[in-house]
């Protein structure tokens, strides 16, 4: 409970602290707003105990005349930084320009338009100057830009652009730039701005199914990479069409055009093209689509923001033209067609006009069906045959553009036995399609038509009649053997068609190792099939049969591949296995040894005996033959003969059982040493 006393003593405290706000306020010490007190603004992150400061994010930045340059100001303790660009001394020109990090995240990107810059100075932002500085993140923003310092000050950007130099920029915190601060800059870099181009212009094309998920540069690109998106001569008629422009320089003159009336990009690229009476006189390039084969007044295409999409990366320099082809009046069967893009000399980025060119057609969409039979005797190749069997190919190639999705109709036409089968086939690269089927359930020599379709409609102006045929067959016998690893025979093979034997390693989905020769239709025994790579111990190999498939006698299979497929039987490969054993190969040598002592004679009795000295059972491997010179008698001693020159041999056998060879051959040389001994002593 509060006495009497304390209130009087609270009410004394609150009347002297009254006082002497008052006596403050009639000073002029206390703030007379809301907003003085901070009420309503952020709380800056100023620290009294820490220094603020600002850095840059690069020591040089490198871009290319009338692109934006993307500058890092990063901040620590402090909100605000100021950065100046060019020295009037180097540059002719210079221009101070404050930020502020609005979401306090403590980085401010700060876009610098290199093909708007020296025509801000009367105003910014909302005035009658053009933008040339603004910030990537909305939070963030410019707050001041100071009137440019030196020579350079165009009325607008197509009277002149900043030129190819070296630009310094500083930058430092606070709203003062660092020319004017005690402690002068806090971060350095250098803008080199260099010479821009105009490279290229090259078409390509996509499905049409594929138009809604081109909606901008990353996702070109990844339809580049999965082959949704090609290089194309030749676009057909409702597929997409792309345009993709290689040129820099082009950035800062579409910012400039939506950082003013145009609403996206797509508008400011047609808002600056001039081709045709379309655009300003002041445009920056041209752009256009003319027929190349209707002689000299040939009519233009007309491309706009209803029928084509403008998608842009500046950072990258990287520009796309999509094009619905539906929503093109003038495009028409067999027109040749040029794309040309010409960046024009009028806004002085370049010197004189820059043109690019790529020609192209278009065509209506158009498929074809391979043939391989004359099924109806006409002598004509005009018809299709499959077997029965699964996995069964028909095969074609249209126009239109990779990776459409292709519906391929294959339907019986035999009264009483019809049959529908609905398959798909994807455009390749190429242009080739490849839709596969099952037959094995449908009877043997049942007719059918195939119809191609892209969506709803035909590509084909009518149907190919095509036959079910009988399916091809195989038999193969490979029996367990030994083999030096070289060379497997395969004991039989029977093909209906011909074609080859493959070999396996280990199963019949194991790595091919080799195939034979090409086998005439038929029986045939005893197969050699030389292996790509020897086998260095027992393997198990299987012997697979297959067909030619493309007639051209040479084994050609991969796996995924229809080419030499293998013959099948109730849908599985026609194989048997075998186990090969390795063994050594016979090796046979041959040495000669010589002695020009000759060898010494006894006259004791030559022992003989029907028995072999040496038997064995194993092959005989080597043959040495040893020579010496021819000999002479007298008395009890042999003497060589004077001439020496024609030499006596023996034949000397090693016999191929386990060291047994060597063991008989040094015994030989032994006895040649003991005769030598011998000689010598009787001299």
């Amino acid at each position: 409970m509060t006495d009497e006393s304390s209130v009087t003593r609270l009410l004394a405290v609150a009347g002297s602290v009254l006082v002497v706000l008052s006596v403050v306020a009639v000073l002029g010490m206390l703030p007379t707003a809301a907003s003085d007190y901070g009420i309503g603004d952020p709380i800056t992150n100023d620290d009294t105990t820490s220094e603020a400061s600002v850095s840059l994010n690069q020591t040089i930045y490198s871009e290319d005349r009338g692109d934006v340059v993307a500058i890092g100001v990063e901040l620590s303790n402090t909100d605000t930084a100021t950065v100046t660009i060019g020295t009037t001394g180097d540059n002719n020109w210079a221009q101070n320009v404050t930020v502020r990090d609005g979401d306090r995240d403590g980085f401010v990107a700060l876009e610098f338009n290199t093909y708007t810059a020296g025509t801000s100075d009367d105003t910014y932002a909302g005035g009658t100057g053009y933008v040339v500085y603004s910030t990537a993140d909305s939070a963030d923003g410019v707050t001041n830009v100071a009137p440019s310092n030196g020579s350079f000050d165009p009325d607008s950007p197509a009277d002149d652009t900043l030129a190819v130099a070296d630009y310094a920029i500083a930058a430092v915190t606070g709203t003062a730039p660092a020319s004017e601060t005690a402690d002068g800059e806090d971060a350095v870099a250098t803008l080199a701005l260099s010479e821009r181009s105009t490279d290229a212009v090259t078409t390509y094309v996509a499905p049409d199914a594929r138009l809604g998920d081109l909606d901008g540069v990353s996702a070109v690109s990844d339809l580049l990479d999965n082959g949704n998106v090609t290089e194309a001569a030749e676009i057909a008629d409702g597929d997409v069409l792309l345009t993709k422009i290689d040129a820099s320089g082009l950035e800062g003159v579409l910012k400039n055009r939506t950082d003013g009336a145009s609403a996206n990009d797509t508008a400011a690229f047609f808002a600056e093209a001039r081709g045709d009476g379309v655009g300003d006189a002041g445009s920056a390039w041209a752009f256009r689509i003319d027929q190349a084969n209707s002689g000299a007044n040939a009519s233009s295409a007309t491309l706009n923001a209803s029928n084509t999409e403008f998608l842009a990366d500046g950072n990258n320099d990287d520009y796309w033209l999509v094009t619905d082809t539906d929503g093109v009046s003038e495009f028409a069967d067999g027109d040749e067609l040029e794309t040309n893009f010409t960046t024009l000399d009028v806004d002085d980025v370049n010197p004189d006009d820059a043109t690019v060119l790529d020609t192209w057609a278009f065509a209506a969409p158009e498929a074809t069906v391979d043939t391989n039979a004359d099924t109806d005797g006409d002598g004509d190749v005009d018809e299709v045959t499959v077997q029965k069997a699964a996995g069964q190919e028909i095969t074609g190639v249209t126009n239109v553009a990779p990776g459409t999705e292709l519906f391929v109709r294959v339907t019986g036409t035999d009264v009483g036995s019809p049959f529908v089968k609905p398959l798909t086939a994807i455009v390749e690269p190429d242009g080739s399609w490849t839709a596969r089927a099952d037959f094995s359930g449908n009877a043997q020599g049942a007719n059918f038509s195939v119809d191609v379709r892209r969506g709803n409609e035909r590509l084909l102006d009518d149907g190919v009649d095509g036959r079910i045929a009988a399916a091809p067959t195989a038999s193969v016998t490979f029996n367990d053997q030994e083999s030096f690893g070289t060379v497997v025979t395969v004991a039989s093979v029977t093909t209906s068609d011909g074609g080859f034997v493959a070999i396996h390693l280990n199963n019949a989905s194991g790595t091919v190792i080799g195939a034979s020769d090409y086998l005439e239709p038929g029986s045939h025994s005893g197969i050699d099939v030389t292996l790509d790579r020897p086998l260095g111990e027992d393997a198990r190999l299987v012997a697979m049969p297959h067909q030619d498939t493309d007639g051209d006698r040479a084994y050609e299979f991969e796996f995924g591949s229809a080419v030499d497929a293998p013959y099948t039987e109730n849908g599985s490969a026609v194989t048997d296995g075998a186990s090969i054993t390795v063994t050594s190969p016979v090796v046979t040598t041959t040495g000669i040894m010589t002695t020009e002592d000759p060898i010494i004679t006894t006259e004791m009795p030559i022992v003989t005996t029907e028995e072999p000295i040496v038997t064995t059972d194993m092959p005989i491997v080597t043959t040495g033959i040893m020579t010496t010179a021819p000999l002479t008698t007298t008395g009890d001693h042999p003497t060589t003969d004077a001439s020496d020159t024609a030499p006596t041999t023996a034949v000397v056998t090693t016999v191929d059982s386990p060291g047994f060879g060597v063991v008989l051959t040094l015994v030989v040389l032994a006895l040649v040493q003991l005769l030598a001994v011998l000689r010598e002593g009787s001299d």
